[in-house]
């Protein structure tokens, strides 16, 4: 599970690449649209399994910085690319 407090720590990281970021993760739900420089989680059994976020566009800058962030949390990271846009954050392993 992914705590509170480790949801505040992802979140620093999130907001350095979108500075307007809401503090507040949205609740996903399968199947919900996703867009993009918004926060996510997902839970399971009231309980957060994963946090994320997806932006069209990263600059090397970006990808440096998330690289360097990716251990903020004991959680396993993730990055992927699909459809023109990056998605990274973090889930628990299930």
């Amino acid at each position: 599970m992914i705590t509170a407090d480790e949801l505040s720590l992802t979140f620093s990281l999130f907001k350095w690449i979108n500075p307007s970021a809401n503090p507040s993760p949205i609740l996903w739900n399968i199947g919900d649209a996703i867009d993009v420089y918004r926060v996510y989680q997902y839970q399971k059994n009231k309980k957060t399994i994963a946090v994320w976020m997806d932006a069209p566009n990263l600059s090397e800058i970006h990808f440096k910085r998330i690289y360097k962030k990716h251990n903020t949390i004991p959680h396993e990271f993730f990055l992927t690319h699909k459809n023109g846009k990056y998605r990274f954050g973090w889930r628990t392993k299930m």
